[in-house]
């Protein structure tokens, strides 16, 4: 009973990630197909063309969730809160800077010496 209970999770969480995956897809389709054709109408070439195999590849990648999940954590997990180049903390140092110049100024104090 439980083990039904965990597929049929599984599968509406796929199902789900199909509908915003087939919504981006599309989206990214139209848009492409309205740059590279202003002359014809793009929902209707996608209608047309590419809506049954967008709609198949975004269920077949829907049923690979977790690992798209997994490897959505591990890049967060790695690329969150770097160290600071020298670059960087300059700029910041810099942005700073000016922020509180900009404040001083408009709040009317004058730099002591």
């Amino acid at each position: 009973m439980i083990t039904l209970a965990f597929v049929l999770a599984y599968l509406t969480a796929s199902l789900y990630g199909a509908r915003r995956l087939y919504g981006r897809l599309r989206a990214r389709a139209v848009d492409k197909a309205a740059a590279e054709y202003p002359y014809r109408n793009p929902i209707n070439e996608f209608n047309k063309w590419d809506r049954g195999p967008t709609a198949f590849v975004s269920t077949v990648l829907a049923l690979f969730w977790p690992l798209a999940l997994a490897r959505f954590g591990v890049y967060q997990f790695v690329t969150s809160s770097p160290e600071l180049s020298h670059a960087e903390a300059a700029a910041e140092r810099k942005a700073m800077a000016q922020r509180i110049r900009e404040l001083e100024h408009e709040l009317g104090i004058k730099e002591q010496p």
